[in-house]
């Protein structure tokens, strides 16, 4: 009885990397499509602040890697008494897409995408 109920249990570890994947995600999601690094100016228009656009780099940065460390700790714990299979697993394919989309946005952050979607933004919108 008590081996089952030890199987059933997850890591503190795997739930505290679980939850730092997600909100890391989450937040990621917030700087890139919510955060906005414009301001007004005196005529209506919008302009780009170059600090506000610091700032939505380093968070994207910053969330990135908490994605990635998250998706790490969730991936590196097991449940006790459980063998290691070699073959990947369903866990395993969503943890190499969390790291992937990690890897992504800290791509985008540091500057590459986002220049290019500012460039986007200047010429057509």
């Amino acid at each position: 009885m008590e081996s089952d109920q030890q199987a059933q249990r997850q890591s503190p570890i795997a739930v505290i990397g679980f939850l730092a994947a997600l909100l890391g995600l989450f937040g990621a999601f917030y700087f890139f499509a919510i955060f906005d690094a414009s301001v007004p100016t005196d005529d209506g228009k919008r302009i780009y602040n170059v600090g506000l656009l610091a700032d939505r780099q380093n968070g994207l940065m910053f969330c990135g890697v908490v994605a990635i460390l998250g998706a790490i700790g969730f991936a590196a714990t097991r449940k006790p008494g459980v063998p290691v299979r070699l073959r990947p697993s369903r866990r395993f394919m969503w943890i190499a897409a969390a790291v992937a989309a990690g890897l992504l946005i800290v791509a985008a952050a540091t500057g590459f995408l986002t220049d290019l979607w500012v460039s986007l933004i200047l010429r057509f919108g």
